[in-house]
Parts: C-alpha cells; structure tokens; sequence
C-alpha cells in the first residue's frame, strides 16, 4: 500500500483536558474545587448547549466553539453522552507520587515514605481545595 491510500487527519480547534477547563473555568466556578469541577460540570459545543450554559474564561483555548453546563441543568438527550442527567462521579487516574525507593539504608525508606506523604497530601488538596 502507497502513501496516498491513507488520509491526513486535521484537527479541527485546540485541544484541552479536564485540567485545562477547570483552570480555565472563569469566576463564575472559581470556588469550585477539582472533584467538584469535575462531578457538576460538563462541556459541550454551542450546538449542543443546554438554554443554561455559561462561557469558560476568556483565554480557555475552546471559549468560542465550547459552553460549560451544571450537571442539573443537562436536558436528556441534548448532549453526546447519551442523555444521562445528574451528577457524574469523577474519574481520576493516574498516580499521586513517584515512590523513590532508594535502598540503601532504612534511613532512606523513611525520608522516602515522608516525601510520599507530603506529594499525597498536596495530590488530595488539589482534589478538594480551589487552585487556579
């Protein structure tokens, strides 16, 4: 098979993340924490948009093509995510800390384990503390 059997995919708008749209969230939202965010929040296209939805801040990267929308206010069948309304459990993944478990000595494994204890705490507060 040649080169010219296969297409070139073209990106239409900037891409973003869960993390991208709750920095960018606008003052409306800004006393929402990350867990919050991510459980009452959804994005869509204007399209696509409940009567209710509200712009992100200005320098989000989707602020012309996207809408935010509460949970509570999705109509049913309104959106792509097949008409479910409510309140979304966030799904988080990833890992909190990078275990550095040198070996050399126990002394070692314990400046480990409190370094891990502190990346987990500031992990958590990031969850449920606002940040910008």
């Amino acid at each position: 098979m040649g080169g010219d059997t296969f297409c070139q995919f073209q990106p239409t708008g900037e891409t973003s993340s869960c993390y991208t749209d709750y920095i960018y969230r606008g003052v409306k939202l800004e006393h929402f924490c990350l867990y919050e965010y991510m459980s009452q929040i959804g994005i869509c296209t204007r399209r696509c948009a409940p009567r209710n939805s509200f712009f992100s801040a200005k320098c989000h990267p989707k602020v012309d093509t996207h809408r935010q929308y509460s949970a509570t206010l999705h109509q049913h069948g309104s959106g792509n995510d097949g008409g479910i309304d409510g309140l979304w459990i966030p799904s988080i993944y990833g890992h909190f800390t990078d275990v550095n478990n040198r070996g050399d000595s126990s002394e070692h494994i314990l400046e480990d384990s409190r370094n891990m204890q502190n990346n987990i705490a500031k992990a958590l507060l990031g969850l449920f503390v606002p940040w910008e």
